[in-house]
């Protein structure tokens, strides 16, 4: 079986289908590990299986988790307003849940396609963006659309309901209790990344991470950190 796994893998990566890590486990216990490729093709540098990627959107079940964690904390409720954390907001603000916010059923859109993505992004300039619209999506709870503006959102209120700094709490209350020693949170302080792949489009041309948004995406990690933190789905480590 595992042989038949590196057969795979070795095609997709020998026919320009896969460069990366991959961890199988089976029952939790690894039973194949493998890193394919360039972890910098410019410089000739390959991946191991330590190596360190960006998550992007995977990053956003972890800020789910930062609310959960509030949420049995006593701190936050899923029924809380957006307009509890920011009044500033129109007064649709009362009528979005931070439920609505975590399943993309809010009505608040995403600020990508409001043409909000440039170099060195911040979470204030999609505050920005989003203070603008004046309308939501659609009448939150009637339509599931995906919003990187409502995943922001919730690492801000995150920060507001524990006061303490995103990567900070992600740090001390997730990454730490489990172990996950090679994963952070990036954002403006640009926190040095050791062994860290840099990232590529479909083309082979130079797409790496260039901006400093929290919640949506934002996040690095490796193999083994992910497998941890799978495993501690299976169990109340977190919540």
């Amino acid at each position: 079986e595992i042989s038949e796994i590196d057969k795979l893998m070795q095609y997709s990566y020998e026919n320009g289908m896969f460069n990366g890590d991959i961890l199988v486990t089976q029952q939790g216990k690894p039973i194949y590990k493998k890193a394919l490729g360039y972890a910098d093709k410019n410089s000739g540098r390959k991946l191991n299986t330590s190596t360190v990627f960006y998550l992007a959107s995977v990053s956003k079940q972890f800020t789910t988790m930062a609310v959960m964690i509030l949420k049995e904390q006593n701190k936050l409720s899923y029924d809380d307003k957006l307009s509890k954390y920011f009044p500033e907001f129109p007064a649709y603000a009362d009528s979005v849940s931070i439920k609505q916010l975590m399943t993309h059923t809010s009505g608040i859109p995403d600020h990508y396609q409001l043409g909000g993505y440039k170099k060195g992004l911040s979470n204030a300039e999609v505050i920005d963006i989003l203070l603008k619209q004046e309308h939501l999506n659609f009448k939150p709870g009637d339509q599931f659309r995906y919003s990187n503006g409502g995943y922001v959102l919730l690492s801000l209120i995150v920060e507001k309901a524990s006061g303490v700094p995103f990567p900070e709490f992600m740090k001390t209350n997730i990454f730490e209790p489990l172990g996950m020693n090679h994963t952070l949170v990036y954002d403006q302080s640009t926190p040095e990344i050791n062994n860290r792949a840099v990232g590529y489009n479909l083309e082979g041309g130079l797409d790496d991470y260039e901006i400093f948004t929290t919640g949506a995406g934002g996040m690095y990690s490796t193999l083994d950190d992910l497998h941890l933190w799978d495993q501690a789905l299976y169990t109340e480590k977190l919540v």
